[in-house]
């Protein structure tokens, strides 16, 4: 179940609400190890002042099994030229795993640059932490054209 409301603050200053809420029935599991819900707040603010930069925040609450704490995440996407073909995006998130008991952290670098109209190479860095669980990285390049 999950509800929503959003708002234009100003024509560049966006901001969405959302409650949602999961339960899982695991009738295999007599030892019921799996979590039975999970509960989700969030508040999410997005900014768009022009077409060379975009910054969003969301905020939120979450309880899922035996966890419960603040959850964030933060992102931003920056054409340092206008209307250019580099995008530098990043984005960093701190969250509570659905149905797993663990509290994870990620940060991601992805940039795109968009060489013309048919080819394009992508970048995407990752570093994930996550308790319980060794660090893990992740490196994915992609080149892309389309003919």
């Amino acid at each position: 179940m999950t509800g929503y409301s959003s708002a234009d603050l100003t024509s560049d200053l966006h901001f969405r609400a959302e409650a949602s809420y999961t339960r899982n029935q695991n009738e295999g599991d007599p030892a019921n190890t799996f979590p039975a819900s999970d509960e989700r707040y969030t508040g999410d603010l997005y900014y768009h002042p022009g077409p060379q930069l975009s910054l969003g925040v969301q905020v939120g609450w979450a309880a899922s099994g035996g966890l419960s704490g603040v959850i964030q995440n933060y992102r931003v996407d920056w054409r340092p030229f206008p209307y250019g073909s580099l995008n530098l995006g990043a984005r960093y998130e701190e969250n509570i795993e659905p149905f797993t008991n663990r509290r994870s952290q990620r940060a991601t670098f992805d940039p795109r640059w968009r060489l013309n109209d048919h080819m394009t190479i992508d970048l995407t860095y990752t570093k994930q932490t996550a308790t319980g669980t060794p660090r893990t990285t992740i490196l994915f390049a992609a080149f892309t054209a389309t003919l």
